[in-house]
């Protein structure tokens, strides 16, 4: 039986053009591809499989629209042949090119049309990677259980799929515990065989995430201790172990931790975000613009890079660069629960208090989560809704009972109290805050705003002189030069001042505050109420 020549010479060609889409030949599957097609007795199998690489080139050559366009057509010919007498496979390449547009969708953040994509596609032909995609799917949608289900089945056909064990453990709220033993079982007939049981530490690695999630830190660091004592050198549980000693209070620890993870592997990506936290909070500038350098030219794709470069500028003060940095954090990941928190501290620092606290609870959708409560709460302090704010703060100890940051809110709110009797019972809150943790500057500065507030200038020193071992930042050092100017303590006063120009020689409320010192001690007249504190940024 003899065979068309342009038939054969279609099978011919698209044997060329696999070869070039299979060696990086992106442009030349764009123009073999149009020759193909153009056969007039080119058969409907092979110019689907024409259609599908050609998508797939485009997409890897950055033209996604057009991408999105030949998946179209494959997709409109899948259901073409099917009608007919066409392959076996036509359902496989359907799936396929179904998966790729969804995740074309996804890139333009329309997770309502990437779903309607991956729907149609049969139980028995759902791959562990539409199975994930699915579940990042319904995770953007908000539908959780559908998530769970989806992740389920990933661990079904891969039990080694560690991502969804984790993508799973995340979406169990605090209040619905899951232990290692349950997970494992949950995905396995015969558990006693079941092959990560044998990895060693790879239970408390489980439970250590699992603790996270139920926001009990102090069993976190206990698992991943022990999985660290086992693996020394693995990234990944180096930054699980770096974030539950970050969340224990033991900052030097986590930036120990983080700084061994640098060794390890340089390019780890991980433990950026937590890195740039550690540095805001000790007020370690020159590193912190040193590692938002790195992070945007080694990892520029991901939205961490640009957290990091947002944590800076917050740092900083830089309004306007902040808010830059966040906007393309989220265009890369609109669910990021730092950016979103980020986003809200810029409309805070901007007064813009309704959208801050519509950013705050955009993080907060996925769970209990300390810093957007925080952002949630402040925002309802400056609107005096003093109510809302007590019921959010409520709300947040509840879930962390035992991080002293939650009884910092509690007070917070108290202290908003216009009755002085009542506002010195805020006190009781931050002294408990400092009960649990006593390095928490948090707690001292509220304790030390309160008795300066009736003039208690003596005890308000006492109390931030012994926070400065815990923490030596400009802000504290210029409050402290102010209460000692409200007690004409002057040589005491500069000292602090100088001490925070050492810490950022640039810091305006130490230069402002010398100057102003200067003029008193040279006999410019006592004006101490203008050498007065300088309020403290409540994140220090």
């Amino acid at each position: 039986m003899s065979v068309p020549q342009t038939q054969l010479g279609a099978a011919a060609l698209l044997l060329q053009i696999r070869g070039c889409f299979d060696q990086g030949l992106h442009k030349s599957v764009e123009i073999l591809g149009g020759f193909l097609l153009g056969f007039n007795d080119v058969t409907e199998h092979q110019a689907l499989e024409c259609l599908t690489i050609m998508a797939k080139s485009f997409k890897i050559l950055g033209q996604n629209r057009r991408a999105m366009d030949y998946h179209e057509r494959a997709i409109q010919k899948c259901t073409t042949l099917r009608s007919g007498d066409g392959p076996s496979d036509i359902d496989g390449i359907e799936a396929d090119n179904r998966l790729q547009l969804a995740m074309l969708w996804m890139n333009l953040h329309d997770y309502k049309k990437a779903r309607i994509q991956l729907e149609p596609i049969p139980a028995h032909l759902r791959s562990v990677e539409i199975l994930m995609v699915l579940a990042q799917i319904f995770k953007y949608l908000r539908q959780h259980s559908l998530a769970c289900e989806a992740y389920h089945q990933v661990l079904r056909k891969n039990p080694f799929a560690v991502e969804a064990s984790i993508g799973l453990i995340s979406l169990h709220l605090p209040d619905s515990p899951i232990s290692s033993s349950a997970l494992l079982a949950s995905v396995s007939q015969d558990p006693q065989i079941f092959g990560l049981r044998h990895i060693p530490a790879f239970p408390e690695f489980v439970d250590g995430h699992v603790a996270f999630r139920e926001l009990n830190v102090k069993d976190a660091l206990v698992n991943f201790q022990k999985v660290v004592q086992v693996h020394p050198h693995h990234p990944y549980a180096l930054t699980m172990l770096a974030a539950a000693q970050r969340q224990n209070q033991q900052l030097e620890k986590s930036l120990s931790t983080v700084n061994m993870i640098n060794k390890i592997d340089e390019y780890h990506l991980d433990h950026l975000v937590l890195h740039a936290s550690i540095l805001h909070t000790v007020n370690d500038t020159l590193n912190l613009n040193k590692l938002a350098h790195f992070a945007l030219e080694n990892h520029d794709k991901s939205p961490d890079a640009y957290v990091v470069s947002a944590i800076y500028y917050d740092l900083r003060g830089n309004v306007d660069m902040g808010k830059k940095f966040v906007e393309q954090a989220l265009v890369l990941d609109p669910l990021h629960r730092q950016a979103l928190c980020l986003k809200g501290r810029v409309y805070f620092n901007i007064r813009c208090f309704h959208d801050a606290i519509s950013c705050f609870r955009a993080a907060l959708e996925s769970g209990p989560f300390l810093e957007a409560s925080q952002g949630v709460v402040d925002s309802y302090c400056e609107l005096m809704r003093l109510k809302d704010a007590m019921v959010e703060a409520r709300d947040a100890y509840k879930y962390f009972k035992n991080d002293a940051r939650t009884l910092c809110l509690l007070g917070k709110v108290v202290r908003r109290s216009n009755k002085t009797e009542i506002k010195k019972k805020a006190i009781d809150y931050f002294r408990r805050a400092l009960s649990i943790d006593a390095t928490c500057v948090e707690a001292a500065v509220n304790i030390g705003e309160i008795y300066a507030e009736s003039e208690e200038w003596a005890k308000a020193t006492e109390m931030l002189e012994s926070q400065l071992s815990n923490s030596d930042t400009p802000a504290i050092r210029c409050t402290l030069a102010g209460y000692y100017a409200k007690m004409s303590k002057y040589p005491e006063s500069q000292r602090h001042y100088y001490a925070a120009l050492s810490l950022d020689s640039k810091y305006e409320a130490a230069l402002q505050g010398v100057v102003e010192l200067d003029r008193i001690m040279s006999g410019g007249g006592d004006d101490s109420a203008n050498a007065g504190p300088t309020q403290i940024d409540p994140r220090v």
